[in-house]
């Protein structure tokens, strides 16, 4: 586990300059450029939000706030688990003619994910001037806490979706389909009130869902709800379970991984 960690710092330049490269590549010749990254969640959840406004009647100036502090976190993740399962794959020049360690190229895909997810905090701050400046608290103090948990989860989940795509070329599209599933019933869009109303049986739903955990300790520090600790120890804890079992599966698949590229 250190030898993994020391790996990580020798190849600290090397991963900050993969991850801005991949920046650059993604919003190459366009207008816009990385604006992107503020204006495209800020347009889906205007549209999500319209859309519940006309329909169910919400009020649009509590419930885009909720939807962008929701929404944000689940891009991150997405994008870990999602870009994550190419990681190794996409990068197999490198790991075949060049002398660089393997634990570097997750890491490259969380930073990439991490800078979407800071523009798309900016989204965010944008949408509570604007409607409902009354959510800045002294909670935010805590992004960065959330952050820290948010880079270690985004890196396991990575290195593991990485992996698995290695040796199971089929491992990507059915992430894909799971991901989408647990977006639909992880309390994104809606509610845990609106489950808990269901019965007790409904509340399982999101409370034996890891993903919850991850986006409610962001979501309260955006919304100015109280932090409630059993939420945090729990993203926590899950956080340093999923780096150990990617650390454990780097250790155990290094040797194997050029081989199976």
């Amino acid at each position: 586990m250190i030898q993994y960690f020391k790996n990580l710092w020798r190849s600290r330049y090397i991963i900050v300059s993969l991850a801005l490269q991949d920046i650059r590549n993604r919003y190459r010749r366009s207008i816009f450029g990385i604006l992107w990254s503020v204006l495209m969640p800020l347009g889906l959840a205007l549209i999500i939000a319209s859309v519940y406004t006309i329909i169910w009647k919400t009020d649009i100036k509590t419930f885009l706030p909720f939807l962008l502090s929701g929404l944000t976190p689940w891009s991150f993740i997405s994008g870990c688990s999602t870009n994550g399962a190419m990681a190794y794959l996409s990068a197999e020049g490198y790991i075949k003619q060049l002398p660089v360690k393997l634990e570097l190229f997750p890491v490259r895909v969380m930073l990439g994910a991490l800078i979407e997810l800071l523009f798309g905090l900016i989204a965010f701050f944008v949408i509570v001037l604007l409607f409902n400046p009354a959510l800045i608290t002294f909670n935010l103090f805590l992004i960065p806490v959330a952050l820290i948990i948010y880079m270690i989860a985004g890196t396991a989940m990575a290195t593991i979706a990485a992996t698995l795509q290695t040796f199971i070329r089929d491992y990507a599209p059915l992430q894909t389909l799971l991901l989408q599933a647990f977006f639909y019933v992880t309390p994104i869009i809606f509610t845990t009130e609106i489950l808990a109303q269901r019965g007790a049986n409904f509340e399982l739903i999101y409370k034996f869902n890891p993903f919850y955990y991850f986006l409610q300790i962001m979501r309260d520090a955006l919304l100015g709800n109280r932090p409630d600790l059993v939420t945090w120890l729990v993203a926590v804890g899950l956080s340093l379970g999923l780096l150990f079992v990617a650390i454990l599966l780097v250790q155990k698949t290094r040797k194997q991984i050029v081989f199976k590229l």
